[in-house]
């Protein structure tokens, strides 16, 4: 169990000390806090996040709220929420990682090539319809800056990525690692930053689910098809591009060149030389995160996010 999610079992006994709401199963880890279902007092189940951090719970309501989740038929619509929580509609199913680890199997692409390609069409098409919600045309967190100095949006995407290199240098700089790699790692920022000053986003900000993946997809019974989608603490308002790029790269999709095809086919776009320069970019910026604040970073060592940072 990681450390932020340690830290949310004390807020989630807290919670469940505060409300007449019974668990009906163990929690379990989900993205950087908890989840566990409940039982209502109006006979109805609920799914139950906790977090150690006020912010990331803010950013999960803001996503299942009922006038945004009701445009994406996968997202369970907010029931109620508080500081470091939130309650939302039961879905149906379990997440893609529970039934590889029922199937014996690590990743989706040792299912068999017809189920595999089957789940990431449907992923694609799920990533189009959550990219086509419309959001501010801002960067970065949707939303408000809160008491703490939290900056929240940016006008342009570029002031908003310098902003996150610089959050990331600082903290590889204080951080216990071995020399060499804190080197590499700076070295990465340094070349991230030149080309930001090059790069410009070919699409406007969408809804990026922030850790777009198995752990946060729920599927039926036979694993073939997905129900839902949860886990929105990490979401933010970013070009598409972003949320593909950690689906492939920190997911593992892009090692089979027909799994990525058939994601492709289902988001109903090309992957042209161009847009796999953009997924380049957004993979070391995302396996940069992923190092730094654990972000999305599924199953992989600090060596693997280090090689996916590198160009």
């Amino acid at each position: 169990m990681s450390q932020d999610a340690l830290k949310a079992v004390d807020v989630l006994q807290e919670v469940l000390a505060a409300q007449p709401w019974q668990p009906t199963e163990d929690p379990a880890v989900e993205g950087r806090g908890l989840r566990v279902r409940v039982h209502l007092d109006d006979q109805r189940s609920a799914l139950l996040y906790v977090w150690d951090e006020a912010l990331l719970a803010k950013r999960a309501a803001w996503a299942h709220r009922p006038e945004r989740a009701g445009m994406l038929f996968a997202v369970p619509e907010l029931i109620e929420s508080g500081l470091k929580w939130c309650l939302v509609d039961d879905v149906d199913g379990m997440p893609l990682t529970t039934y590889l680890e029922r199937e014996g199997v690590g990743s989706v692409t040792e299912l068999d090539a017809e189920r595999a390609r089957g789940l990431a069409r449907e992923a694609g098409e799920l990533a189009r319809k959550l990219h086509e919600i419309e959001v501010p045309r801002e960067y970065g967190d949707m939303v408000d800056p809160d008491r703490d100095g939290h900056i929240g949006r940016w006008n342009t995407f570029n002031g908003y990525i310098a902003h996150r290199l610089e959050h990331f240098a600082e903290q590889i700089r204080h951080r216990d690692l071995d020399e060499e790699v804190r080197s590499q790692l700076l070295a990465t920022i340094g070349d991230l930053r030149a080309e930001l000053a090059a790069f410009h986003p070919r699409h406007a900000p969408s809804l990026n689910h922030g850790a777009f993946g198995p752990q946060h997809f729920w599927v039926d019974e036979t694993g073939r098809t997905i129900t839902a989608l949860t886990g929105f603490d990490g979401a933010r308002l970013l070009p598409p591009e972003a949320d593909l790029a950690r689906l492939l790269w920190l997911d593992g999709l892009a090692c089979d060149d027909g799994l990525v095809r058939s994601f492709y086919a289902g988001y109903g776009a090309a992957r042209t030389m161009d847009l796999q320069r953009r997924e380049r970019f957004y993979r070391r910026v995302a396996a940069l995160e992923a190092l730094v604040e654990s972000t999305g970073r599924r199953n992989l060592t600090d060596a693997e996010l280090v090689a996916l940072s590198s160009p």
